[in-house]
C-alpha cells in the first residue's frame, strides 16, 4: 500500500490540528473537569460534615492529621487510592501502608490518599442516603481515583475487601469493570495465597511494595490510552512480584510469579514523618522496622518463610530514623518492629544508644513479640532504664518435644528464666502466646501449657508479688508456603476442648487466659488454603451481611455457614489434610523456600529434628539465597563493633533559670492558653483534644513538666469538656514548662503545630500556685442558632424574661439573651466546676424533647473566668 501526505479521517487530534491548538483546547478541557471535580469534592465534603454528628467517633472520618498530605489536584497526574479494608483504627495502624503513602506522596506526578472502612452506623446512612466511599484527604469519590490499591492484611478482612468496592460504586469482579474505572490492585501478608480473592483484582502485588509500586506508576503513566485495561494488565504482568489473575485462568499456568524483595533496607524509603491520629488506634506510637525476614525457620510460620532472606536495619538508621519520626510527630512511645525483635544482633547496642538521648524525651521503648533463647539480660537491662513498654514470649507449645517439632527448641527451664528476667528487671505483667492444634500435637502437649503456666506460677511470680501472666492461646492455622501447609486443622469441637482443659489447670489469681475464637480461626484456616471456589462463597456472604469479621461483634458465622452451603462446599473438608503429590492452588506463586524443602521440613518435624537458623550454621538450601538460581540477596553482615552513634545529641529544650545565679534551678513557668475548636475539629472528643496538646507540644520542642512516678504525666490541665460537635471559641489548658518563656513564643510554637481548626488565642503566664480553671469559672455562654426552628425561637424569646434555675440545682439562675437573625445567647452558671449541659436547659425552656436538639447548631462563646 502507498502513502498519503493527507492526514486520515481517523487520526489522532495533534495529528489532525496545529499543536499548539490541540493543547489550547485540552487545556480549557482539563480547566473544566477540574473546577467540576473542585464543585463534587466541596459538595462531598459538605455532606460529610452533615453526616458526621450522627455517627459514634465521628473523628475516624475527618481526615487533616498531623503529617498528612494535601497536593493540588491540578498539578499531580496521578490519583492512588490506598485503602485498608477495615475500620480506621486498624488501617491507621498498618506499617505497609505508611511506607507507601510516604513513596508515593514523594513522587510529584502521584497523590496517595487513604480510604478506610466506615464503622456499621455510617455505613448504614451512606447506603441510605446514597452516599460513595471517598479519600479522607480530599473526599474525592474511591471510583474517580486512577488506582485504588486495596490491603489484604489477613484472611478475616476478606468481606471487607468487597465492601470497600461496592460502597466505592466500583463492580466487584475485575471482569465487570471496563476502562472507567479505577486500576484495582491488591496486596500485603494476605497475598501469598491470592486464589480466593484473585476475580476481584486487576493485578495482586506478590511481596514487597516498595520494590514493585514505583514501577506500577511508570506503567500506568506510560499506558497506551487507546488500547484499555488488557494492554495495561499484560504491562504489569512483566513486573516481577505482579499477578495478573486474569491472564492465570483458574489458577493454573506455566508462568510463575516470582514475589517482589526489597533489598537493602537502608536504602528504601521509610517514613520520616508518621501520620499522627486524633483518636487512639491499635498501634498509637511510632513505629521503626529493624529487620525484615527471619533466619531461624518456625515450621508453621508463614511470615518466617515468604519474607526471607533477612535484611537488617544499621543502628545508625534506626536511631535517625526514631529522631526524625519523634520531632515530626511527638509520639510517647516508640516500638520496634520485626517478627523477632531478639533475633536483631544489634539490638543491645541499639538500646544502649538509645538510652543516652531518650531519657529526658520521655520516650517508652517496647518490642513485639520476643523469641525465648535470644532474650539476653543485657537487652533487658538496657530496656528497663527506658520507660517501659510491653513484653511479649511466645513459646509457641505446651511440650519441649512439640516445640522441637515446630523448630524452635526452647526448654521449659529457659522459658521460665526468660519470665524471671522479665520480672527482675521491673516489668509487672509478661503475655505468654501458644498455639492449639499443632501437627503432632496430644493430650500431654495441651496439658503441658497449663502446666508451663503453673510452674512459672510458682517459680518466677508468686502470690504476693504482684506480677500478672497474661496466656494468650489461638488454633493453629496451615499456611501457604510452609512446610505444615499440607496438615489437616483441628474442627472448631476440636478447638474448644482443647480451650476448656486449659482453662480449667491454670492457676487461679495472677493469671489471664484469653482464647482466640475457633470459628474465627476456622474462616481463616479455610481461605488460607483455599482456591477460586471459595470467591463465589466470599461473594455471597457479602451479600447477606459479611462484615468486619474480625471484630467479635460483627462476626456472624451463620451467615458463612450458608454462603459455604450455597456454593456446595463442606467447611470441614476444606480443613482436611493435603496430598503432597498433588499441586496447590498457590504453587504458581514463588514467594518462599522451595517445594522440596518444605517437604524435608515436613519430615523433619515429624522426626523432632532440629533445623538450625542459617546464622548459625550451614545454609539450610531453602532456595533464597546462598544456592544457585536464588535472588542473589545474602543476609546482611555481621556489625564488627558498637555503632559510635549517640541519638538526639543537643535537644534543646532547657531554658535557662529566671534571675542572676540562679543559672542551675530547675524553674518551672506556668502559662494559661485560651484557644479555640472549630470547623471539624469540633468533632475532637476532649480525650483526643487533650492528646492533640500533648504531642502538640512535644512537637513544639517545648521542656513541659512530667509527674514522677512509674507513668510519667505531662502536666497539662484543661477547662470544661464541650459535647463532641460543639464548637468552642473560648476554651482553656494550663501548661507548666521548664525554663522562662515568653507569651508570644508559646502561642506561636503552639500555633505552628496544632491540626487545623485548633488554633490559640491568647496565653498569659500565671504564678504556679493559681487555682485550676474549673474552680474559677463562674459561668459560660452559648450562642445557639434556631434558623429554621421558628417555633423554638418564639418559645424561647417569649420565655427569656422568666428566669429559671438551672437543672443542675445552681444558685444562679440561667440567662436567654435574644440575639438577631434568630439567634439566642445561653449564658449558663457554673457551681463547683460544673454547670447545667445547653441542650437540657434549652429542652427545658422551649418545652421539647432533648433528642429533637441533637443537631441544633450550638457554639461555646466564652467561659466567664473570676479574677
Amino acid at each position: 500500500m502507498g502513502c498519503s501526505d493527507k492526514p486520515s479521517q481517523f487520526a489522532r487530534p495533534a495529528e489532525r490540528f496545529p499543536r499548539v491548538v490541540f493543547q489550547f483546547l485540552r487545556g480549557i478541557i482539563l480547566r473544566s473537569l477540574m473546577e467540576i471535580n473542585y464543585s463534587v469534592n466541596t459538595i462531598m465534603s459538605t455532606i460529610w460534615d452533615s453526616i458526621l454528628p450522627e455517627v459514634r467517633r465521628p473523628s475516624r472520618y475527618l481526615g487533616g492529621e498531623i503529617n498528612s498530605v494535601r497536593k493540588d489536584p491540578g498539578k499531580v497526574t496521578i490519583r492512588f487510592a490506598l485503602a485498608f479494608p477495615d475500620l480506621y483504627e486498624i488501617g491507621m495502624s498498618n506499617l505497609g501502608l505508611k511506607i507507601l503513602y510516604h513513596i508515593l506522596n514523594q513522587r510529584e506526578d502521584t497523590w496517595a490518599e487513604r480510604v478506610y472502612l466506615p464503622a456499621p452506623d455510617l455505613e448504614s446512612l451512606m447506603r441510605s442516603r446514597g452516599i460513595s466511599l471517598a479519600s479522607l484527604e480530599s473526599r474525592l469519590p474511591l471510583k474517580q481515583f486512577d488506582i485504588l490499591g486495596i490491603s489484604i492484611p489477613h484472611e478475616l478482612n476478606l468481606s471487607g475487601i468487597l465492601n470497600l468496592l461496592d460502597l466505592g460504586g466500583i463492580p466487584l469482579r475485575a471482569a465487570d469493570r471496563g476502562d472507567g474505572f479505577p486500576l484495582v490492585l491488591g496486596g500485603g501478608g494476605g497475598a501469598f495465597n491470592p486464589e480466593p480473592v484473585a476475580p476481584f483484582f486487576d493485578a495482586i502485588l506478590i511481596g514487597d511494595g516498595e520494590r514493585a509500586v514505583p514501577e506500577i506508576v511508570e506503567r500506568w503513566k506510560r499506558r497506551p490510552a487507546r488500547k484499555g485495561k488488557p494492554e495495561l494488565l499484560h504491562s504489569l504482568a512483566e513486573i516481577e512480584g505482579l499477578y495478573v489473575p486474569s491472564l492465570h485462568p483458574g489458577g493454573r499456568s506455566g508462568v510463575a510469579v516470582r514475589r517482589a524483595v526489597a533489598g537493602d533496607l537502608d536504602q528504601t524509603l521509610f517514613p520520616s514523618a508518621p501520620l499522627v491520629p486524633f483518636l487512639d488506634i491499635i498501634h498509637n506510637r511510632i513505629v521503626i522496622e529493624i529487620a525484615r525476614g527471619c533466619a531461624v525457620g518456625c515450621r508453621f510460620c508463614q511470615a518466617g518463610m515468604v519474607y526471607r532472606p533477612v535484611r537488617e536495619r544499621s543502628v545508625e538508621n534506626v536511631c535517625r530514623l526514631l529522631e526524625e519520626n519523634l520531632n515530626s510527630s511527638g509520639y510517647e512511645e516508640a516500638t520496634f518492629l520485626s517478627l523477632s525483635a531478639s533475633d536483631y544482633r544489634q539490638l543491645a547496642p541499639l538500646l544502649k544508644v538509645l538510652n543516652q538521648g531518650l531519657r529526658e524525651r520521655m520516650l517508652a521503648v517496647s518490642l513485639p513479640s520476643l523469641r525465648v533463647r535470644p532474650l539476653a539480660p543485657d537487652v533487658l537491662g538496657e530496656l528497663s532504664r527506658v520507660k517501659r513498654g510491653g513484653i511479649t514470649l511466645a513459646p509457641e507449645a505446651g511440650s519441649e518435644r512439640l516445640r522441637r517439632s515446630l523448630n524452635k527448641p526452647s526448654t521449659d527451664d529457659e522459658i521460665i528464666e526468660a519470665v524471671h528476667r522479665v520480672f527482675g528487671a521491673g516489668w509487672p505483667a509478661v503475655k505468654l502466646y501458644f498455639m492449639a492444634g499443632l501437627p503432632g500435637e496430644g493430650p500431654e502437649d495441651v496439658e503441658g501449657i497449663s502446666a508451663l503456666v503453673r510452674r512459672i506460677r510458682r517459680e518466677a511470680a508468686p502470690r504476693g508479688s504482684g506480677k500478672t501472666i497474661r496466656v494468650s492461646v489461638g488454633g493453629f492455622v496451615p499456611k501457604a508456603h510452609t512446610p505444615f501447609q499440607w496438615e489437616r486443622m483441628m474442627s472448631v469441637r476440636e478447638l474448644e476442648g482443647i480451650r476448656d482443659t486449659v482453662r480449667r489447670a491454670l492457676p487461679r489469681g495472677g493469671v489471664e487466659f484469653k482464647f482466640h475464637p475457633p470459628r474465627f480461626s476456622l474462616l481463616e484456616g479455610i481461605f488460607a488454603r483455599g482456591d477460586r471456589r471459595l470467591a463465589d462463597v466470599l461473594e455471597r456472604a457479602f451479600e447477606r451481611g459479611a462484615r468486619l469479621d474480625s471484630w467479635k461483634e460483627h462476626f456472624r458465622w451463620n451467615v458463612w455457614e450458608e454462603a459455604f452451603r450455597e456454593s456446595g462446599l463442606d467447611p470441614e473438608e476444606l480443613l482436611g489434610p493435603l496430598d503432597p503429590s498433588h499441586p496447590l492452588p498457590w504453587e504458581h506463586i514463588e514467594c518462599g523456600p522451595s517445594r522440596d524443602f518444605l517437604l524435608a521440613e515436613r519430615e523433619n518435624a515429624r522426626a523432632g529434628a532440629v533445623t538450625p537458623p542459617c546464622r548459625e550454621s550451614e545454609c539450610a538450601a531453602c532456595g533464597i539465597c546462598g544456592v544457585p538460581g536464588s535472588d542473589g540477596i545474602v543476609l546482611s553482615p555481621r556489625f564488627a563493633s558498637p555503632p559510635d552513634h549517640t541519638c538526639f545529641p543537643d535537644s534543646g529544650w532547657e531554658r535557662s533559670a529566671r534571675g542572676p545565679g540562679k543559672e542551675k534551678r530547675s524553674w518551672i513557668s506556668r502559662y494559661r492558653v485560651q484557644f479555640e475548636k472549630t470547623g471539624a475539629a469540633r468533632f475532637l472528643s476532649q480525650l483526643e483534644l487533650v492528646q492533640v496538646f500533648i504531642r502538640a507540644v512535644r512537637r513544639s520542642r517545648m521542656p513541659v513538666r512530667y509527674s514522677e512516678g512509674f507513668h510519667p504525666l505531662p502536666a497539662l490541665s484543661f477547662g470544661p469538656a464541650l459535647p463532641v460537635g460543639m464548637e468552642g471559641k473560648s476554651l482553656y489548658v494550663d501548661v507548666e514548662l521548664k525554663g522562662v518563656w515568653g507569651v508570644g513564643e508559646v502561642a506561636d510554637a503552639l500555633n505552628r503545630q496544632l491540626p487545623e481548626g485548633v488554633r490559640v488565642i491568647e496565653v498569659k503566664e500565671i504564678p504556679r500556685k493559681s487555682p485550676s480553671i474549673f474552680s474559677q469559672i463562674t459561668s459560660a455562654e452559648y450562642e445557639v442558632d434556631l434558623a429554621g426552628r421558628p417555633e423554638l425561637a418564639e418559645r424561647l424569646w417569649s420565655r427569656a424574661k422568666e428566669p429559671k434555675e438551672a437543672e443542675s440545682g445552681n444558685s444562679r439562675e440561667v440567662e436567654i439573651v435574644p440575639l438577631e437573625r434568630q439567634k439566642i445567647k445561653l449564658i449558663i452558671p457554673f457551681s463547683a466546676g460544673r454547670g447545667a449541659k445547653p441542650n437540657r436547659v434549652l429542652a427545658e425552656y422551649g418545652g421539647v424533647d432533648e433528642m429533637d436538639l441533637k443537631d441544633l447548631p450550638v457554639v461555646c462563646t466564652r467561659f466567664e473566668l473570676s479574677g
